[in-house]
């Protein structure tokens, strides 16, 4: 017998209509009526006050059980819609988990020793494990001895009945009203499930990669030269003097949550955030060189770079970015910092 389908049980316009949105769910089998009992423990220290009989009277009654009818969200619709979450974060999670790890891949391509690699694989970690550990779920999965690991099959059904004791009113009537296209990573619960799945994955990744770096000597110095040329070269040469400044774009956004895990401009910060990063690369001198240390070309025009970040990150066409006053000291400090450590490594 096939499970009845709850996608699209109702539109938004009856949605805004009905008036009992609880008889609504009973009647449409999303809400199912269960029975719990509970039992009154019986007080000895009330026996002073009370005759004997009384007394046993009331123990007689603390044994039986008080039934309490009520409702719960249907198991077949939880089912449902965390059968959808779990597609839905298959279609993004492994391409984003592969295209951060390029990315990290290509910084320690471009370091000058394994000294720096090893200290872009730490940091990255780190980053990772703080993602974890901000997120409202992570007591809830690692508070036990044995830590949870949420890519492991063993895990999945605690992360299921996890997720179904948390789903919301809110959530089963997006469901309702949008079926699998709802939009999953708007409801925070979904959205911490899919960040610690999305960091664990990538500690594991960063863990092969360091495996392999301190198993395996350099390759061949002109080989690594080659390569290093070909990767050097930005997508926007009118922008960027080279990929490795188009890449500390990209870092700096991710860090400090500029763009979300879709790699997609998070409203009132992206926009404040490029211009920060556009002045502040402007602005830094080396400490440890004479020579300023240039992330864009020499002549970058500004309207390029506003061009650059239209094609690159899919926002509207703009003619100017907001201001970037907030972030300056924050993009100042992201700079400085990346770039002493190459000059220190070099």
């Amino acid at each position: 017998m096939n499970k009845k389908s709850f996608a699209h049980l109702l539109t938004e316009k009856e949605l805004e209509n009905i008036l009992d949105l609880k008889k609504f769910f009973i009647v449409n089998e999303v809400y199912i009526p269960f029975s719990y009992e509970t039992y009154i423990e019986f007080d000895e220290g009330l026996c002073q006050f009370l005759t004997k009989n009384e007394a046993q009277k009331q123990r007689e009654e603390a044994k039986k059980p008080l039934v309490t009818d009520s409702f719960k969200f249907n198991p077949d619709l939880i089912d449902q819609i965390y059968n959808g979450f779990l597609t839905e974060k298959k279609r993004y999670i492994d391409d984003y988990v592969g295209y951060k790890a390029d990315n990290i891949k290509m910084l320690l391509k471009l370091a000058h020793n394994q000294e720096r690699r090893k200290e872009i694989i730490e940091k990255h970690l780190k980053i990772c494990a703080k993602k974890i550990a901000k997120t409202d779920l992570s007591e809830d999965l690692f508070s036990r001895e044995n830590k949870i690991d949420l890519i492991s099959e063993s895990s999945k059904n605690l992360i299921k009945n996890s997720i179904s004791l948390k789903v919301d009113a809110e959530i089963i009537i997006d469901y309702l009203t949008h079926g699998y296209q709802m939009s999953y990573f708007e409801h925070d619960l979904f959205k911490e499930y899919y960040e610690i799945d999305f960091y664990q994955r990538l500690i594991k990744k960063l863990k092969e990669i360091s495996s392999k770096i301190n198993k395996e000597s350099l390759t061949n110095p002109k080989e690594d030269i080659d390569k290093l040329d070909k990767m050097q070269k930005s997508k926007y040469p009118l922008v960027f003097k080279s990929l490795e400044g188009e890449n500390l774009l990209k870092e700096f956004l991710e860090i400090n949550t500029g763009v979300n895990e879709k790699h997609q401009p998070i409203e009132r910060r992206f926009k404040p955030m490029c211009e920060a990063f556009y002045e502040a690369a402007h602005e830094y001198i080396s400490k440890t060189s004479t020579e300023k240390y240039q992330v864009f070309i020499p002549s970058v025009n500004k309207k390029d770079y506003i061009e650059m970040l239209i094609e690159e990150y899919k926002i509207n066409s703009i003619t100017k970015l907001s201001s970037g006053s907030s972030y300056i000291d924050l993009a100042s400090k992201f700079i400085s910092e990346v770039i002493s450590e190459q000059s220190r490594t070099k």
